[in-house]
């Protein structure tokens, strides 16, 4: 077959529809991906990529009135930012809407949402610092006069989802409208605390009058033990059997998130069961142990970060 003739052939196949157009993701930027939890609209291709195993990032969640002044809020976890092309047929708000339904049927609630000039008059200068984008070759500075913008959580046992979603045009872009999406995974911190056994109890005891014990696990919200406290429930047992008129306070730590008075019958519920745990598993005799829950009114370090939270939760002895 001659090339000529390939070239008919082909030619011919496509103006009868044959031949179906070239996927806009093979044009994405190399080693992107869409994010598993929200997927791009029809037609879009990736420009800008970045992720992060763990960084810090503000989540804008009130109006921008002027640069450097605005309503964040702080998170951290696997930071994942996806800039996409959309088609140019695409109006902003139809893409809007329906990143807006993505997240309602992915389980996410809103925590603020904008359009126009309500988002504020420094709000498009502020709401994507993440540098430019480059569209084949072109260097593209965000921008654009209409922006449409919302800020979303994702609740989650192994820790919350929040999600920006940023639509506009932009100059450089000619007629096409782009998206800019941004998914942090908060993670709970991993525990790298040396394990506390008795000797080291005894001594933060005796040098202090307390120690801090993070090996005593609940599952969010819940004041029951997890398997995973034993080990250090098996060390608590052994520093009271070691110390036979040693008297304590097991008390009952917690993070800020939730009111105080719920934080405060959560703590004393949690001291109460190791307690309990103590006294019907390792007869532990009752009354050298008392439970006492101070909720999140002793913090060690600070609630604005999932590292701080954690070290916030825990069990304290002190003693009596």
């Amino acid at each position: 077959m001659s090339k000529r003739l390939v070239i008919a052939l082909i030619v011919w196949a496509a103006r009868a529809g044959i031949v179906q157009a070239a996927d806009p993701a093979a044009a994405d930027v190399k080693g992107s991906h869409d994010h598993p939890l929200l997927p791009r609209f029809a037609n879009s291709r990736i420009i800008k990529f970045d992720e992060k195993a763990f960084d810090a990032r503000d989540l804008i969640v009130e109006p921008v009135e002027q640069s450097g002044e605005r309503g964040t809020l702080h998170v951290e976890g696997k930071a994942t930012l996806i800039a996409y092309k959309a088609p140019a047929d695409a109006s902003i708000i139809q893409l809007f809407r329906n990143y807006e339904t993505a997240l309602k049927d992915a389980g996410f609630e809103t925590l603020y949402r904008c359009s126009g000039d309500r988002c504020g008059k420094a709000f498009r200068r502020t709401v994507v610092p993440f540098g430019q984008i480059s569209d084949q070759g072109t260097i593209v500075p965000f921008g654009g006069e209409h922006p449409e913008y919302v800020a979303a959580k994702l609740g989650r046992a192994e820790g919350d989802v929040y999600a920006m979603v940023y639509v506009n045009d932009s100059p450089g872009m000619g007629s096409a409208p782009y998206v800019v999406l941004r998914v942090v995974e908060e993670r709970p911190m991993q525990q790298t605390m040396v394990k506390v056994d008795a000797v080291e109890m005894a001594r933060g005891i005796a040098k202090g009058g307390h120690i801090a014990l993070y090996g005593i696990y609940f599952d969010t919200d819940k004041a029951d033990l997890k398997p995973e406290s034993k080990d250090t429930l098996d060390e608590m047992a052994n520093l009271l059997r070691a110390d036979p008129g040693l008297t304590l306070y097991v008390v009952g730590h917690t993070d800020n998130q939730g009111t105080a008075e719920y934080n405060l019958e959560l703590s004393q519920r949690r001291a109460r069961a190791v307690v309990a745990e103590l006294s019907s598993k390792y007869g532990v005799e009752a009354r050298r142990l008392t439970p006492y829950g101070v909720g999140l009114y002793s913090p060690v370090a600070s609630n604005d970060s999932e590292q701080g939270r954690a070290q916030n939760r825990r069990v304290e002895l002190v003693k009596r």
